[in-house]
């Protein structure tokens, strides 16, 4: 289940009103790529929390989700890619 990929965009446009730039700070994170329906994340996650703890890192508190392909690029739920991140406390 765990691949490594990278989640970046770029545009040329500003960027709406609402939506205020930002950086995070530098940090080792657990990445891994869930591919299917976003019904079955919750499973997900607790599949990579469980892989985390095995290899004996510790998660740190906060998280993020990237949806690298969904709804918008296919209506099959089983292509869509969501990729899950967590900061590890080292």
């Amino acid at each position: 289940m765990i691949s490594r990929s990278a989640c970046l965009s770029e545009s040329r446009s500003p960027p709406p009103a609402a939506v205020k730039p930002s950086q995070l700070p530098a940090a080792t994170v657990a990445r891994t790529i869930y591919h299917g329906p976003y019904e079955g994340l919750g499973a997900a996650w607790a599949e990579f929390g469980a892989w985390i703890a095995a290899e004996g890192h510790t998660p740190a508190p906060d998280l993020w989700e990237c949806y690298v392909a969904g709804p918008e690029s296919n209506p099959d739920p089983a292509t869509w890619r969501t990729e899950l991140n967590r900061p590890l406390i080292l």
